[in-house]
Parts: structure tokens; C-alpha cells; sequence
């Protein structure tokens, strides 16, 4: 395994590994981008390839999310955005729904789902135990009776794989709870999903989202501490000292230095320094462009590898003269719905705890995210009267079956999951009767 250089700005303290090492100064971080290094990396029979080997230990992982701002955010914004209009619950069982939203909010399952999804984009993974005790927690889960629900983070759980196939997990292992419990107990959250064969190098279920992202975090912190120190170092102070040359063949250099540090150290401090009469300083100031150039596309590169817009991402205004922003509107939009999909297996888990200790009979349930394209209420009615008129041509001109447009009005929130079964009641009565007259006329 290649040694991993880690910059300062995430190392905090000597990682506790032995494939890691601690960068101490620019020159380190320079040693790993240096020629001598990328030629270990290089691939020969490729020519064009650096390889990687590496795996991000917990500690750098925890530093990322603890000390970059934008580490912190790829890792908070996401899942908030993706909970922001809530889930939908769906039930024949109205009173039963009541009651699964009551221990929604009495247990605080937001939190707990907000808190799991962070951990497990931070980590690679994070779960929530259904642990039930009116069952065998080793064997795989038939059916919930009264489970109780137990947020766990890594590291404080380890994974055995299953005896059936190696590369998919088995018996979950809770240190700090003293039991073990099978895999399907679980509600898992997941950073990003790794391919079947590389599942047990990354805890079975997934790998962070740092990992994914890790060049691209990198090369932005670099940049973003290269333009800084070229900005410091873009006005020089010269000096112009009298006698230099015959204290220099004098051997006298360190005074030259003591004497340049000291005019320096003047200037820095208090704003203006004292010098022999026969002494000159001079500021010469470069001018440098493309800096922010430069800048804006690393920052540019980190949105695409996270898939976040840099409206999101970076707070920014869309590009273009007149830009609306409905291009970026609709890629979040499509990036939050990709992240709900992702979270959706874990919470439709913690939903069946749910559904058993709310005494819910009803097999059909069913949980969803709300879409995440909030309306604005100034915009509903034209919205609703848009959505009213393409109803009407899926009817009239398209001939669509009447249980599609319900659907439609009912994803468009024009009718309600009630008002919907309602009609849908009242139309197989009706068929019902014009069946029964034409059996008769016949």
C-alpha cells in the first residue's frame, strides 16, 4: 500500500497508522506531488494512470468534517435538503397512521435519520438497531413485534460476513450495547455504495463520501492556500543597504540578515521602520491575474465530483446575464431525489418498527419522501390551474386510463390520498351498476 500523504490543514494529530503519515509543511505536500512520487503511481502499462491504494483512516475523515467549512456542508447540506419536505405515509389504516406519526415525533426519528445519514456520509456507514426482544436477534428478522430503536455510529460496531456469501454482511457485532444482532435487524445508512468485491475493505456497506471526493477536496484546500500565500507574497519590500557588498566579502552576512529582518520586522509590525540615511526601501508590487480564475474552477471541480450544485454548494449566484437558475434548480432537484433513493431502504426499515409498535394490520403500507420541488404559495394556483388543464388532456385528448390522471392529481397534492380512494370507490360503484343495468337490458 502506497504511503498516504494527508496536508496538515485535515492531520490535527499523528494518525494511529501505520500507511499514514503526517505532512508537517508545504514542503511535504510538495514531496507527494513531486515527480519521484507520482512516478510510484504511475501505471506503466498505461502511460496515462495514477493509481491509488489508500483508505482514508477515521480520524482524517473526523478532522475533513470538524475543520473545513466545506466539508462540513458537502456532508450536512445533502441530507437536509433531502428531509426538508418531510415523508408521506400511506395506510388503509387511517387511525393506524395517526399513531405511526405520533411515535414519528415522540421518538424523534428526524433527528435520529439526520443524525445516522451525516455519521454514515463522515464514516462510510452508520445504523439504527430495531432491537427486539421478543425475538432472536442472531437469526434473520421474520417480523417486528416491539422493537425499540438504537442509533449506533462507527466505530463502535464491527461486522462478520454472512456464511452464504462473503462480500455481503452477516452478524453485526455492538460492542458498547454487549450483543450481537443479524443484519436485517438494522436500519443502514450509507455514504456511498461501494462495488460487491471491495464491500469488506469498507465495513460491508459503504465508504465516505470524502473518499469519493478526496483529489478533488485536496487540490480546492491547496489552491485556495496557494492563491493566499501568492496574494501575501505579491508585494516585496526591497532593500537597499549601504555597504552591502564589503560586509559580504567582509564575511559579515549575518549582520546583513540581522539588519534586513530587522528593517522587516519594523515595517510588519508597526508600519514604518528607521533606517541610515544613506538606506533606501523599496515596495514593488506585482500585478497577477487569473488568480480568481483559478479558484472558482477548483471550486467548480469539487461541485462536480459532489454532485451538489455550486449554487448550493458554494452559496453563489447562477452564471449568466439574466440567469433564472431553473438549469441548476432542476439538477438539485434530481441530485436531492438520487439522495433520497439512497436513504430510502434504511428508513422504509425504520418503518416497519414503526408500523408493528403502531399495531398496524395493513400489509400495503407504504413510505415516501415528499417531492423536493417546494412551491411557492404565490405560484400555487398557477400551478394548480396548469395541472388541472394537463389532467384535462390526458382525458379528453390523450384517452389515458381515469387511474392514471388520480395518480397524477394526487403526486400534484390537487387531491388529497383520501379524496383520491374516495373517487376511486365511487367509480367501481358505478361500474358496478352499469354493469348490473346492462346484464339486465340484456
Amino acid at each position: 500500500m502506497a504511503t498516504i500523504h494527508i496536508m496538515k490543514f485535515f492531520s490535527k494529530k499523528k494518525i494511529a497508522d501505520n500507511n499514514s503519515t503526517e505532512i508537517t509543511d508545504m514542503g511535504g505536500f510538495k514531496t507527494m506531488l513531486g515527480n519521484a512520487a507520482l512516478q510510484e503511481r504511475k501505471d506503466v502499462l498505461n502511460n496515462s494512470t495514477f493509481t491509488r491504494s489508500y483508505r482514508l483512516p477515521q480520524e482524517v475523515c473526523e478532522n475533513v468534517y470538524m475543520d473545513s467549512w466545506v466539508g462540513k456542508r458537502i456532508v450536512e447540506l445533502p441530507v437536509r435538503l433531502a428531509m426538508k419536505n418531510g415523508l408521506m405515509f400511506e395506510s388503509t389504516d387511517k387511525e393506524g397512521e395517526k399513531r405511526v406519526w405520533d411515535l414519528y415525533h415522540k421518538l424523534k426519528i428526524r433527528e435520529m435519520i439526520i443524525d445516522s445519514q451525516s455519521a454514515a456520509d463522515v464514516y462510510g456507514s452508520s445504523l439504527i438497531l430495531l432491537q427486539d426482544k421478543m425475538q432472536d436477534a442472531e437469526k434473520e428478522l421474520v417480523e417486528f413485534v416491539n422493537p425499540s430503536f438504537v442509533p449506533v455510529q462507527f466505530p463502535f460496531y464491527t461486522v462478520e460476513p454472512s456464511p452464504k456469501n462473503i462480500y455481503k454482511a452477516g452478524i453485526v457485532n455492538f460492542a458498547t450495547l454487549g450483543l450481537r444482532a443479524h443484519e436485517s435487524f438494522c436500519a443502514v445508512f450509507v455514504g456511498v455504495p461501494t462495488i460487491m468485491r471491495l464491500a469488506p475493505s469498507y465495513k460491508y456497506f459503504g465508504m465516505s463520501v470524502y473518499q469519493s471526493i478526496w483529489t478533488a477536496l485536496v487540490n480546492d484546500q491547496v489552491i485556495m492556500s496557494a492563491c493566499a500565500n501568492i496574494t501575501y507574497r505579491s508585494s516585496i519590500r526591497n532593500y537597499r543597504l549601504d555597504g552591502l557588498s564589503q560586509l559580504v566579502q567582509a564575511g559579515k552576512q549575518n549582520l546583513v540578515l540581522e539588519r534586513a529582518s530587522l528593517l522587516d520586522t519594523s515595517a510588519s509590525i508597526f508600519g514604518s521602520v528607521v533606517m541610515d540615511a544613506k538606506d533606501e526601501m523599496q515596495v514593488v508590487s506585482q500585478s497577477i491575474a487569473g488568480l480568481a480564475d483559478i479558484d472558482r474552477r477548483s471550486a467548480e471541480r469539487l461541485s462536480a465530483a459532489t454532485g451538489i450544485s455550486a449554487t448550493l454548494l458554494l452559496g453563489k449566484s447562477p452564471d449568466g446575464q439574466n440567469s433564472t437558475g431553473q438549469h441548476d434548480k432542476e439538477n438539485n432537484e434530481l441530485f436531492i431525489e438520487n439522495y433520497q433513493m439512497k436513504m430510502h431502504p434504511a428508513i422504509n426499515k425504520i418503518f416497519e418498527g414503526l408500523v408493528a409498535l403502531a399495531g398496524i394490520k395493513d400489509e400495503n403500507w407504504k413510505v415516501s419522501f415528499n417531492s423536493p420541488a417546494a412551491i411557492d404559495a404565490n405560484e400555487r394556483p398557477k400551478f394548480d390551474a396548469q395541472v388541472l388543464a394537463n389532467a384535462a388532456t390526458m382525458m379528453n385528448e390523450l384517452n389515458l386510463p381515469e387511474e392514471l390522471v388520480r395518480a397524477y392529481l394526487l403526486k400534484s397534492k390537487l387531491i388529497s390520498q383520501e379524496e383520491h380512494d374516495e373517487i376511486k370507490l365511487e367509480v367501481k360503484e358505478f361500474d358496478e351498476i352499469d354493469e348490473t343495468n346492462s346484464s339486465e337490458n340484456n
